[in-house]
């Protein structure tokens, strides 16, 4: 863009002209360009040569507030945050506070549909089961209607979904097998832990 002078009687004034050329991207109305040009389809746009798979780096910016802290504003994905081959401990990786929503939020995307099981690890005599091998609806960090923190599990259980909101829950963890797959996220709560494990693919 380049600017020129004009005089305009005893005021001399600044104006800026637009010089316009070829920026490579035509209308399918024309004109077109006068030899082959490289098609690119929308979901290419901004994404460079990742083409549509760039769609997968989105996250979430949604903010909550639960337990008095701030969850979420993270617009990254868990695994790019923590790395799939990360080393984790007996306990398997423990997810941040922060990061609570953001996890729950990755893994309901790229894991519905997996066989949970959901077991009371501690506190519970006999480690009963509360829920065995049905597919994974979602897995939720929110604050419920009585303005209480939860981790929500919902599975798929005909006629009528299984949901177990799991209140006031303190620390999160997660584990995978040797093939990056999910084994186990367990949940602490003052009362005792419960345990959800995985079996087979999303």
């Amino acid at each position: 863009m380049k600017s020129s002078s004009a005089k305009k009687g005893t005021t001399q004034e600044k104006r800026l002209r637009d010089e316009v050329g070829r920026s490579g991207v035509y209308p399918v109305s024309g004109p077109l360009p006068e030899s082959d040009a490289p098609i690119r389809g929308q979901l290419e746009w901004g994404q460079g040569e990742r083409g549509a798979a760039g769609y997968e780096n989105h996250g979430s910016s949604e903010l909550s507030f639960q337990g008095g802290s701030l969850l979420g504003g993270l617009d990254e994905e868990w695994a790019e945050l923590f790395g799939k081959g990360a080393r984790q401990s007996v306990d398997g990786h423990e997810v941040p506070l922060a990061s609570w929503t953001l996890f729950c939020k990755w893994f309901t995307r790229h894991y519905a549909g997996i066989t949970t099981t959901i077991s009371f690890t501690d506190g519970h005599p006999g480690f009963p089961v509360a829920a065995r091998r049905l597919p994974l609806v979602r897995l939720e960090a929110h604050v419920l209607e009585n303005k209480v923190a939860a981790i929500s599990v919902q599975l798929d259980r005909k006629p009528t979904d299984y949901l177990l909101n799991i209140t006031g829950p303190r620390r999160l963890t997660y584990m995978t097998n040797a093939k990056g797959s999910p084994k186990l996220v367990r949940i602490e709560r003052a009362e005792g832990a419960v345990a959800l494990s995985f079996e087979g693919a999303a």
